[in-house]
């Protein structure tokens, strides 16, 4: 039998979100939709074999509110693509651009930070770091949304245990299946 707890985790959230009259209705859907990819078996498999918290929807380590929508939607998204879901195209904008940068600096022996993910994300800000320059996937334009897509992007590795934090806003990738995956798909690109 197949273990649906994170998908159970996602429908007790869904449940307290209707039952508090606070959400949207298209982030309820986005929920749902997450519940749903996630209660399928290969997917809860891989959730359970990445050792994924079972309650990672109800909890946040930022704030006492549960955790980010957008950031599970962002979960959703990257599982899917390291899962042959769905293709490139498919897969979130800023997720791809900062998981490919990501990856670039670890292959390069670089570290990965909040800031890298930022300049990712947004081409106007300016790269500090030149060693790194190299090695950015970067949007082609301004993005006034950079610094919270680059969060919620880090928080949805940070959960699916793709990232581990080395330092203040600091990380490297992991050493496990979805980051082997992941790498694979850009890889092939």
């Amino acid at each position: 039998m197949t273990n649906t707890v994170h998908a159970d985790s996602l429908n007790a959230r869904i449940a307290h979100e209707k039952s508090a009259a606070r959400m949207n209705e298209n982030n309820v859907k986005k929920l749902e939709k997450t519940a749903t990819f996630f209660a399928q078996a290969t997917v809860a498999d891989f959730l359970s074999t990445l050792n994924v918290d079972a309650d990672f929807a109800n909890k946040s380590a930022l704030t006492n509110e549960r955790f980010d929508v957008y950031s599970i939607d962002s979960m959703c998204s990257i599982l899917q693509f390291a899962l042959n879901a769905i293709s490139i195209d498919s897969l979130k904008t800023n997720v791809a651009e900062v998981i490919q940068t990501a990856i670039k600096l670890n292959d390069a022996e670089l570290s990965f930070t909040q800031d890298d993910a930022v300049i990712a994300l947004d081409k106007s800000v300016k790269i500090a770091d030149k060693a790194k320059s190299a090695f950015y996937v970067r949007r082609k334009t301004h993005f006034d949304s950079a610094k919270r897509h680059a969060q919620m992007t880090i928080n949805a590795m940070l959960a699916l245990r793709a990232l581990e934090s080395t330092a203040k806003n600091t990380y490297k990738l992991a050493d496990n299946e979805l980051v082997t995956r992941l790498k694979e798909r850009f890889a092939a690109l």
